[in-house]
Parts: structure tokens; C-alpha cells; sequence
């Protein structure tokens, strides 16, 4: 009689063991599948991807446009030098103190805009977006964070900026060219007679496209 008791007991304990196998088994394809997608999705986005880990002082995970990003040239690798090696000494001592003060106050996290030496030589504007990761007692350990390539928004404001300049203190119209398409900011009263001519006022090289400025006045 006790040893089927005992039995009866060994094969519930089986059965929940099993169980629980399964349910382990089905939590770990869940788990696969995850990370199969978000490094899917990491390896193809255009934005840079970084973990920080402040216990050992390294990048313990970035994605390829992030190596492009700030990586040693004909390596696949990043550090702290390569990082901070590439943006502008100005910028940097801002980003040091940004970071910083999330680690030191308690936020969930920061932001910044700065100025980097891209793999071609140019300034190039980033922004950075990042989260501070903590443990149970509230001490930070990781950074995760995120930087996107700003700069071909950052000439499209600054072409804006100027061309909102010229409209404010100019009564001719201008014009703006690129390649064959023409858009005109400032029209002039019809039938006038105008005479055209494009002067070098400013020229932009942005996205590959190259904008100039031509002005139209009344004759």
C-alpha cells in the first residue's frame, strides 16, 4: 500500500517536472525568437545601437551602424576612445556632463545633440538618446541608448533659416533650383516684366542634391 503511494507520488512529481520542462522549453523558443528579431531588426536599421556596461567600462553590444558610426576605421569594433575620439572636444565635455548628471540624479535616462567626425572626413550632427539601467538597489549599471544621423535635417533648418532671412528684408522674389524642378518662394505680381539672373548668395549641398538661390526682380 505505501509503495503505491509511493508511486502515485514519484509519478504526479514526473508529471509536474514535465510540465514545467515544457513550459521552460516553450519560454526559451519565445526568448529565441525575440532576439532573432530584434537583431533582425538592429542589424538593418540606420540608427546606431549601444549597450554600455559601467562596470567594465565597455560596449558590451552595438549594432553595425553604430561601428560605422564611431567604430575604428577597417575594424569591427568600438571603445571609449573610438566613441568619444570622434566627437568635437566642445560637444564631448558636454555629453560627459549630460551623462553624468543622468547617472548622479536618479533619471530614467538623457538625451543630447552633438557634433562628430563622420567615417568620410565631415561634421556630422547626432543625437543621442539613452536610458540608464540600475539594479534593485537603485545603482546604475548599464546605458542603453540609441543615435540617429541629424544632419541632413540640421542643413534642410539651416536652409530654412537663411532663406526665412532673405524673404524677410528682400521685396524681389527668389527662386530655389534644384536640378530640373523649380519651386518659387515669392511671387511677383503677374505680367511685370522681370529680369533673372542667379548670383551667389549661397549655395547648399545636402542629401546629394545641390540647392541654389536665384533672385527675380521687376525691370
Amino acid at each position: 500500500m505505501q509503495e503505491d503511494c509511493r508511486l502515485q507520488e514519484l509519478e504526479a512529481l514526473f508529471k509536474l517536472l514535465e510540465n514545467e520542462y515544457k513550459a521552460y522549453r516553450e519560454r526559451s523558443e519565445a526568448l529565441r525568437e525575440t532576439k532573432k528579431r530584434f537583431y533582425s531588426l538592429s542589424n538593418r536599421t540606420q540608427d546606431g545601437i549601444y549597450t554600455f556596461s559601467l562596470s567594465i567600462n565597455k560596449y558590451v553590444y552595438t549594432n553595425p551602424s553604430f561601428i560605422k558610426m564611431f567604430g575604428y576605421p577597417c575594424k569591427d569594433i568600438v571603445t571609449t576612445d573610438s566613441v568619444m575620439g570622434k566627437i568635437l572636444p566642445v560637444d564631448c565635455s558636454k555629453l560627459k556632463q549630460r551623462i553624468e548628471d543622468s547617472l548622479s540624479g536618479r533619471k530614467d535616462g538623457g538625451e543630447i545633440e552633438y557634433r562628430c567626425i563622420g567615417h568620410d572626413g565631415g561634421i556630422r550632427w547626432m543625437h543621442d538618446r539613452w536610458v540608464v539601467l540600475r539594479d534593485d538597489g537603485g545603482i546604475p549599471t548599464a546605458i542603453e541608448g540609441i543615435v540617429r544621423d541629424i544632419t541632413d535635417m540640421k542643413d534642410i533648418i539651416s536652409l530654412k533659416d537663411y532663406l526665412e532671412s532673405i524673404l524677410e528684408s528682400c521685396m524681389d522674389a527668389i527662386v530655389v533650383t534644384r536640378k530640373a524642378s523649380t519651386t518659387s518662394l515669392n511671387m511677383l505680381p503677374p505680367l511685370l516684366p522681370v529680369s533673372v539672373w542667379s548670383i551667389p548668395i549661397r549655395i547648399l549641398s545636402f542629401a546629394s542634391k545641390t540647392t541654389e538661390m536665384v533672385l527675380m526682380r521687376t525691370t
